[in-house]
C-alpha cells in the first residue's frame, strides 16, 4: 500500500510518527513523507523517502502574527500563535501537496494534528485518514485550529467534521490524561517508541542528569546558564544538548563534569541517565518516562505548559515556571526528584504503562485491516 505521512517542517512533530513510517516501511508498503524543507535531512538520516512542500519554519515565522496586546493572557498568546503559524502556512502547504497526493494516490494519509493539508489530502483522495498525535496538548488544540480548517474545506469542497471523523493515533499514556483525548470520535493507543537511529559514538558522564530545551525554545540561553549554575552546585555529572547546529561554547565554560554537546537523539542517551531537566516537549517527556526517569520540566511554550502540570499531577517530577528559573530553585528540584524515591517509582509506574501500549507494527496492522480498538 501506499502511505503518506505529512507533517508540519519540525522535528518535535515528525520525530513521533517516524516509529509508524518506519514499521510500514519494514512491512513493505510505500512511504512517502511530506513537509517543508527544514526536516529534509532528518527524513534521509532516518532512510525515509522525502518530498517537499510548504513554506519552512523561516517563512511561516516571518509572516507570523503574534497576539502583543498589553493585557493578552498567555492561553490568548499560545491560542495566537497556534492560529497564526499553522493556519496560514497549510493554506500554502495545501496548494503543492493536493496535486502530489492525487498524482501519487495514498491509500492512507497521516499527518500531525497541525497539518490541517494532510486531512484535505485524505479526502479528496479518498485515503484512509489518520491523525497521529504528539501528546496530550496536541488532541485539544482543534478550537484554535477550527476556523482555518474551515477555509481549506470550504475551497477544497471537503466537509468540515472530515477532521474529527479520522482516526486519532494517540501516543501519550492515561498516566499523563486521564480523560483521554478531547475532540476525536475514533482514538487508537500507540506505544510511543524512539525513532530509528544509527549509533553516535559518544563519550558520556557516568549517571547524568540531563538538560535540553529541545528544537524549538534552545535559543534560551539565560535558562541553560540558570539551570547550570544550580546543578553546578550539586556533586553530579551533567549533559547538555544545546540544540541541531548550536555552537555548545555560547553556553560558556564548565567545569570536566558537565559536557555540552549540540544534538544527538535522546534515545542514545536517556538509558544512561539518571534524571531529565527539560523543557516540556511531548517527544522528551514520553522518553523520559519510557525509561522511568523523574523530570524537572522548565516549560517555554506550546505545549510545554500542558505537559509539565501532567507530569507533576502524575507524580513523576516537578516543574518550574518561567519567573521561577533560578539556581536555587534548579538545585531544591533536583535533589528532591534525585532524593525522595516517590518520584521514579511514579516514573517506573507510567513506564510500565508505556510498555503494555500498542506497538507501531501492531498499529499499523490494525489500521490497514480496519481492525481498531
Amino acid at each position: 500500500m501506499r502511505i503518506m505521512f505529512t507533517t508540519v517542517p519540525v522535528l518535535g512533530h515528525l520525530l513521533p510518527m517516524a516509529p509508524l513510517a518506519a514499521a510500514a516501511r519494514r512491512a513493505g508498503h510505500d512511504v512517502l513523507v511530506v513537509s517543508g524543507v527544514d526536516v529534509e535531512l532528518e527524513c534521509k538520516r532516518l532512510g525515509l523517502p522525502f518530498t517537499q512542500a510548504g513554506p519552512s519554519v523561516a517563512v511561516s515565522t516571518a509572516a507570523h502574527r503574534p497576539d502583543d496586546r498589553a493585557d493578552a493572557t498567555p492561553e490568548q498568546r499560545i491560542a495566537a500563535d497556534i492560529a497564526n503559524l499553522f493556519g496560514p502556512a497549510a493554506q500554502r502547504r495545501a496548494e503543492e501537496l493536493l496535486p502530489l497526493a492525487m498524482h501519487w494516490r495514498p491509500d492512507v494519509v497521516v499527518h500531525d494534528p497541525s497539518e490541517l493539508a494532510g486531512a484535505i489530502a485524505a479526502a479528496c483522495t479518498g485515503a484512509r485518514h489518520v491523525v497521529h498525535g504528539l501528546g496530550m496538548w496536541s488532541a485539544q488544540v482543534w478550537p484554535m485550529l477550527e476556523p482555518a480548517y474551515a477555509r481549506l474545506a470550504d475551497r477544497w469542497r471537503v466537509r468540515p467534521s472530515a477532521f474529527l471523523d479520522a482516526l486519532y493515533v494517540d501516543p501519550f499514556p492515561r498516566a499523563l490524561q486521564p480523560g483521554g483525548p478531547a475532540d476525536f470520535r475514533h482514538v487508537q493507543p500507540l506505544r510511543p517508541v524512539a525513532p530509528p537511529a544509527a549509533p553516535a559514538l559518544l563519550d558520556l558522564p557516568r549517571d547524568p542528569v540531563y538538560l535540553t530545551l529541545g528544537t524549538i525554545f534552545n535559543d534560551a540561553a539565560d535558562v541553560f546558564g540558570a539551570v547550570l549554575d544550580g546543578l553546578i552546585a550539586l556533586p553530579h555529572n551533567v549533559l547538555v544538548t544545546a540544540g541541531p547546529g548550536a555552537d555548545p561554547a555560547r553556553l560558556g565554560n564548565w567545569p570536566p563534569r558537565v559536557r555540552i554537546t549540540d544534538f544527538v537523539p535522546q534515545e542514545q542517551l536517556l538509558p544512561h541517565c539518571r534524571l531529565v531537566i527539560s523543557h516540556g516537549g511531548a517527544g522528551t517527556v514520553t522518553g523520559a518516562l519510557r525509561h522511568g526517569l523523574p523530570q524537572l520540566v522548565l516549560p517555554r511554550g506550546a505545549d510545554n505548559f500542558h505537559n509539565a502540570a501532567a507530569v507533576h499531577a502524575a507524580g513523576a517530577g516537578l516543574w518550574l515556571p518561567p519567573d521561577e528559573v533560578a539556581p536555587d530553585a534548579v538545585a531544591g528540584a533536583v535533589a528532591r526528584l534525585l532524593d525522595e524515591p516517590t518520584f521514579a517509582e511514579a516514573a517506573g509506574r507510567v513506564a510500565a504503562e508505556i510498555a503494555g501500549m500498542p506497538a507501531p507494527d501492531e498499529v499499523l496492522d490494525r489500521i490497514l485491516s480496519g481492525s481498531l480498538r
